[in-house]
């Protein structure tokens, strides 16, 4: 497990990659921003000869690496390949170290390693959430707002039922999103569960279906899929 979290953190190093929830309080004032990177990759040697590298970069940049997935589930359109995701103490932070030298630097040798597909970060609307386990799975949904009161309003329904299922929200839905590679997203959604199975049982329970009618006066989700851990 050691070895593939640092995996995780090089590969976070070098790419160029809803709603609120009341458990635990995290001490940051700040809202959490979260990196959300589709990529493929081309050698794994070269990806192994990154870790050295990259590791520390993301360390020091206040970068805490969450899931590298490359077993998706797709729930509506297609899923990418493999999907890192990494949570930030802060859009600032997550904005500096992609405009940083050293990433920069570093270039040559992701190349070599994988391409980055699609990426983006997207910020935490709500400050003082407790920061997300890591190595789980995580339900990634992707949609166009469609009416911003029918979506406070279903956020808030979410949430509860979210938790229920033993889900943790990022309470990013509504929040800032900045492009890195390609065409960000106009609205996204990022749920926490504790497997893979357990996510698959909460998208077919009868407490979610419940809320579709509010779910689609809200929102047109054009791109859902679950990320399981390494």
């Amino acid at each position: 497990m050691k070895r593939k979290i640092t995996v995780l953190l090089a590969l976070v190093a070098s790419v160029g990659i809803g709603a609120a929830t009341v458990q635990g309080l995290h001490a940051q004032t700040k809202p959490k921003a979260f990196t959300i990177a589709e990529i493929e990759v081309l050698d794994r040697a070269a990806l192994d000869a990154f870790v050295k590298v990259g590791t520390p970069v993301v360390q020091e940049a206040g970068g805490h690496p969450l899931a590298l997935g490359q077993k998706i589930v797709a729930r509506v359109g297609e899923a990418p390949k493999a999907v890192i995701l990494v949570e930030w103490d802060s859009l600032e932070k997550a904005e500096a170290y992609y405009k940083s030298p050293t990433y920069t630097r570093l270039a040559p040798q992701r190349d070599k390693a994988w391409r980055a597909i699609r990426s983006f970060v997207v910020e935490s609307a709500t400050p003082g959430l407790a920061p997300f386990e890591g190595s789980k799975a995580y339900a990634i949904s992707e949609y166009e707002p469609l009416d911003k009161a029918a979506s406070e309003a279903y956020n808030k329904a979410a949430v509860s039922v979210v938790q229920t299922a033993g889900g943790r929200a990022s309470g990013v839905a509504g929040g800032k999103i900045v492009a890195l590679v390609g065409e960000a997203p106009k609205g996204v959604t990022l749920v926490e569960f504790n497997s893979l199975g357990q996510a698959e049982t909460f998208y077919k329970s009868p407490d979610l279906t419940n809320l579709q009618p509010q779910l689609e006066k809200a929102r047109k989700v054009t791109r859902s899929y679950i990320v399981d851990r390494f």
